[in-house]
């Protein structure tokens, strides 16, 4: 077989859509515009942005995004299956996890842990697919919010980035 032909035989993780998951708080705006100036929008990658959104939250994600990237925008739904070339956005007062490469999501209720874990929960979740062509990508914020599901993922073999603290 040459260097060029597919010898993947169809092996699952290899056929899996990469995917690059980012933690940020409100602090992290200027390095996701950053992050996508200079990420490829045509490889095939998948990007989930996970943020503390707030209960009145008027969604500019989607707007600053597409000012910098030719990748689809999408806000994050119950059942939808991630594509790539595709970043997808949370929504305020709902978690969200994916299970076998589909979005699953909660509503928060008054109840609930308080503060929420958006982040976490998004990246322990992910550990589920293994860490092959599976990245954690943290950004800015005080809180702990990130820190144990990085943990997790990184773990299962996933690659981890955390943005410095200078820079944060």
């Amino acid at each position: 077989m040459s260097d060029f032909e597919d010898d993947r035989g169809g092996d699952e993780a290899t056929e899996r859509i990469p995917i690059v998951a980012i933690g940020a708080s409100a602090g992290g705006l200027n390095p996701l515009e950053a992050f996508f100036t200079n990420a490829p929008d045509s490889l095939g990658w998948c990007y989930i942005i996970i943020q503390h959104l707030s209960p009145d939250y008027r969604p500019v994600m989607d707007e600053l995004r597409a000012r910098t990237t030719h990748l689809k925008i999408r806000h994050i739904e119950d059942g939808l299956p991630i594509t790539p070339d595709t970043i997808y956005l949370n929504r305020p007062n709902t978690g969200s996890v994916v299970e076998a490469d589909v979005f699953r999501t909660f509503t928060y209720g008054k109840a609930d842990q308080v503060p929420h874990l958006p982040i976490d929960s998004m990246l322990a979740s992910l550990a589920s697919r293994g860490g092959e062509k599976t990245a954690a990508v943290i950004l800015s914020g005080s809180g702990s919010d990130g820190s144990n599901g990085a943990q997790i993922l990184h773990a299962a073999g996933g690659a981890l980035l955390v943005q410095t603290p200078q820079e944060a």
